[in-house]
Order: structure tokens, then C-alpha cells, then sequence
């Protein structure tokens, strides 16, 4: 992880992409994705594209790296304190 990472931590199906636009329009003062940007694109799925597209292609909005992850916490990148993370859980 880096100084400038902010990942968005949750179980899937929890709210995820609502976490996900709601964090990307207070980064990006209230201006939603234009209808030539795709989500999954902005924020990339630690998962599925892996640490390499993360470290060379992620997004960088607001000065932050923008990641998203279903990993539980044990596997969750923490190398850096200064990463931000957004935990959201729920009662399911």
C-alpha cells in the first residue's frame, strides 16, 4: 500500500458501489462519474485485476490511488499506515 491508497473494504453485496459513488463524488466535489466512465474501471477490483494493474494503471483522484477489495482484513494490503481505508459492513 501507499501513502495516497484509499480502499474501499467491504463483504460483497454490502454496499459496495454505493460506497463506491458516494466516496467518488465527495473526492470529486459532487461531480458524478460522466456517462463515458465505468465504476469498475475508476475503482479496480484488487481481485480481479491484480497488484500489477493496481501499482501501474489505478485511478489517482484527489491525490488518492483508488482501490476496491473484498479480501478479509488478515489479507488486506496494510503495509503503509497512511492508507486510507472505508470499512463497511452490515447486519445481514
Amino acid at each position: 500500500a501507499q501513502d495516497n491508497d484509499l480502499f474501499i473494504v467491504t463483504y460483497p453485496k454490502c454496499g459496495t458501489t454505493w460506497t463506491q459513488h458516494i466516496t467518488y463524488l465527495i473526492l470529486n466535489n459532487g461531480v458524478p462519474l460522466s456517462p463515458d466512465q465505468r465504476l469498475d474501471l475508476v475503482w479496480p477490483h484488487l481481485e480481479e485485476v491484480g497488484a500489477d494493474f493496481i501499482t501501474n494503471k489505478a485511478t489517482v483522484l484527489e491525490n488518492h490511488r483508488l482501490i476496491k477489495t473484498h479480501l478479509p482484513y488478515r489479507f488486506t494490503p496494510k503495509s503503509n499506515p497512511k492508507a486510507k481505508y472505508i470499512f463497511v459492513a452490515r447486519n445481514p
